[in-house]
């Protein structure tokens, strides 16, 4: 907690199922004023719903746990508590009114590296291509990601960025050409994981096709 710095992005970096996750409760704790100041982004539709629901088995419910409303985008009211969003919300809503950051001390940034894969840089060759072709989800997201990156460079009157991932070569090296202050606290080998019971390492996805026999779920 006392490794964490305004003016950059903090990139916690540990394995999946690690308790990342599970962190953010005490950063929260630590580095916000209260829950109302907290702002939660996370990657896909069924993580936020996945963590509002386990949120609300552990009792964790209406003091911190809110339902960002997509479809309101004026001044960030009283009444919201702690607000859980995807990041193609975060940029939709940046797009339309930035005036709900207003109030926040601290923006936690789960499995930040698909931010990056959604905002379409990994495949991109030109970044700056035409935005008129481009999905309305990867145009959110690259607003999103721009915006992280100017809220992270600022050190006074800004919000703690605090990301987390299990693998953050993507994430570090668009901060690094974006001239974006940041610092990767590593904890791989500080913390206990699930054990995997067979770990199958390949070149090319065909080559674990070809290899199996027999019925296989694949997530």
């Amino acid at each position: 907690l006392s490794a964490l710095r305004k003016g950059r992005a903090n990139i916690i970096v540990a394995p999946c199922h690690s308790g990342k996750t599970t962190a953010a409760h005490a950063i929260m704790e630590h580095h916000a004023r209260s829950p109302g100041n907290v702002l939660y982004l996370i990657d896909t539709r069924a993580g936020k719903d996945s963590l509002l629901l386990r949120e609300n088995a552990q009792k964790c419910t209406e003091a911190w746990v809110h339902l960002y409303d997509p479809h309101w985008w004026g001044d960030r009211p009283d009444r919201v508590n702690f607000a859980v969003m995807t990041y193609h919300q975060f940029g939709h809503a940046l797009r339309q009114e930035s005036t709900f950051l207003i109030g926040i001390d601290l923006i936690i940034c789960d499995e930040i590296h698909s931010l990056v894969k959604y905002a379409g840089i990994e495949a991109s060759t030109n970044e700056q291509e035409d935005l008129l072709n481009t999905p309305d989800e990867q145009v959110c997201c690259k607003q999103a990601l721009e915006s992280l990156g100017r809220l992270s460079s600022l050190d006074m009157g800004g919000p703690m960025i605090v990301m987390l991932t299990a693998t953050p070569n993507a994430i570090t090296r668009k901060f690094g050409a974006m001239g974006v202050p940041y610092a990767c606290l590593d904890y791989y080998g500080k913390v206990h994981e699930d054990d995997t019971r067979q770990r199958i390492y390949y070149n090319s996805f065909i080559d674990v096709i070809s290899g199996i026999n027999g019925k296989t779920l694949i997530y």
